[in-house]
């Protein structure tokens, strides 16, 4: 796969040992921008995941990116959790199209959304706490995630929210990007609750 950055592209193969056949492969309801700072070693980055099992849905960039830059504001959310920002399903799910994920370190991720005000234009969403999985130690409590997981969860609670409205009123909306998943694949739901989600971006964990 290909990381973009204003500096050229750099691509990256990964080897694994199974059949290719068996990695599955999804498309989600709106474009994933993945902006990786500099200083993020490809080696640690769990938001890799998402570009393998979703490549036509995930662009990652280095930053400072100028792909980024170019987004609209007006149809672009910033997963982060800013003190102003609201959570993914108390908003419109039709109000956006694209969003962005910075992959960092905490430190640096509030270093990036703090200085960087190409990336401080964005309305920043976050999404509903939950205790992390994470393997890799970290100095913080439970609640922060890797990013694969922010991700998956991102993406969880926004088609929850878009199924529930629909249930409400009656009708189906339209969807930002065509989505094919909309079935259950080869991963075990985590966290699973009685929200109504059917586990259609569950491949997102494939690797985790």
């Amino acid at each position: 796969f290909v990381v973009q950055g204003d500096g050229g592209k750099s691509v990256f193969y990964h080897r694994i040992g199974i059949d290719p056949q068996e990695i599955p492969h999804i498309t989600l309801p709106f474009h994933l921008y993945i902006l990786k700072h500099k200083q993020e070693l490809d080696s640690k980055s769990t938001a890799i995941h998402a570009k393998m099992v979703t490549p036509d849905s995930v662009t990652i960039c280095q930053h400072p990116s100028g792909m980024i830059s170019s987004l609209d504001p007006a149809r672009t959310i910033l997963l982060y959790s800013a003190l102003d920002a609201v959570c993914i399903d108390q908003i419109d799910p039709a109000s956006f199209d694209q969003a962005i994920v910075v992959d960092s370190t905490w430190s640096q991720a509030r270093s990036i959304t703090f200085h960087d005000q190409n990336i401080r234009k964005f309305r920043t969403v976050t999404i509903r706490p939950r205790i992390s999985h994470f393997w890799r130690f970290q100095n913080t409590d439970r609640s922060y995630m890797a990013t694969i997981e922010a991700i998956y969860f991102l993406y969880r609670d926004f088609i929850t929210n878009r199924l529930q409205l629909e249930e409400q009123n009656g009708e189906k909306m339209p969807d930002q990007a065509s989505d094919s998943s909309n079935t259950t694949t080869t991963t075990t739901a985590i966290a699973a609750g009685n929200d109504g989600y059917d586990g259609r971006y569950d491949d997102l964990m494939f690797y985790y």
